[in-house]
């Protein structure tokens, strides 16, 4: 397994959920989706919620936020 790969599921397995901005600065992890995806694939069960918004300008937003299901969600 990755370093990265081992960094994020240490994460997620602490009940901690986790999006892209958090992944970067807390994890040094760019592509988050890729390193979940490598998770799910090694038969980790993570899933994800789809968060809206707006972002600093005021346009609408989306992103994922990702979390282990038999962890609880934490997702808030």
């Amino acid at each position: 397994m990755k370093a990265q790969t081992e960094r994020l599921l240490a994460h997620l397995e602490a009940g901690k959920p986790i999006d892209g901005i958090k992944a970067w600065e807390l994890l040094g992890i760019y592509r988050l989706s890729a390193r979940i995806w490598d998770l799910r694939e090694d038969g980790y069960d993570i899933e994800d919620i789809t968060i809206r918004g707006k972002n600093r300008f005021g346009e609408h937003v989306h992103y994922k936020k990702y979390f282990m299901a038999n962890i609880g969600t934490g997702y808030v």
